[in-house]
């Protein structure tokens, strides 16, 4: 007979293998359940999975220290808010995805990749954002918005989202597609259909596509 006690711990393991142990009251990011939201108004902490590093937010300068001292690369580096931030499982990596306007901004995703003991920051969404201009010929001179959901194999690949801005004339309104992308080259290894990003990746997407928060 199974034991319900140990059914119940299992449970709870694998939940916790999904979603990151996240700092005293952090909240889940609008674009990723996998992602921290970053203070408007106070310092923060964000632990890498590994804890040997932590990424500390005051205002709006971002530095990561390891072992007391912050990481060439990553030094008072300048962020816009709202932000969210999620670090790779290896401790390797993290993205920034914020916004230069609010909620309704536009939004941009930088990763900051480990490279010799230094912290290099990429722009991992110019290929995705160039294929959906091609599937949207509405946005016409606009951007799409970007938001990154989850990495893939450790630090080396990325999945992000990308949506129309409020001020596209597009038919739909609500249109989205998800690219998987190298984190350094932003070269598209995979694109998604609104279904078909949903039906595998759908547990990440956080409320801005319409999953509650916590859920």
């Amino acid at each position: 007979m199974r034991c319900r006690p140990c059914v119940a711990i299992v449970l709870v393991l694998t939940a916790l293998c999904v979603l990151p142990l996240r700092p005293a009251g952090a909240e889940e990011g609008q674009w990723s359940r996998l992602a921290v939201t970053v203070p408007a108004l106070r310092s923060f902490v964000i632990p890498s999975p590994d804890r040997k590093k932590s990424i500390r937010i005051e205002g709006f300068d971002l530095t990561v220290v390891e072992e007391g001292m912050p990481v060439p690369g990553a030094v008072n580096v300048g962020i816009l808010k709202p932000a969210e931030i999620t670090w790779a499982p290896d401790s390797k990596a993290f993205v920034v995805t914020s916004s230069d306007g609010g909620a309704e901004g536009a939004w941009e995703v930088v990763v900051f990749l480990l490279e010799y003991d230094r912290f290099v920051y990429y722009d991992p969404g110019r290929d995705a954002a160039d294929l959906f201009k091609q599937q949207y010929p509405c946005m016409e001179s606009l951007e799409p918005n970007i938001g990154a959901i989850k990495w893939l194999k450790e630090s080396k690949q990325l999945l992000l989202v990308l949506d129309t801005p409020a001020g596209a004339s597009c038919a739909d309104r609500k249109a989205i597609r998800g690219y998987s992308v190298e984190a350094n080259t932003g070269k598209v290894l995979k694109e998604y259909d609104r279904k078909k990003l949903v039906e595998e990746w759908g547990e990440f997407l956080g409320r801005r596509f319409g999953a509650p928060a916590g859920r």
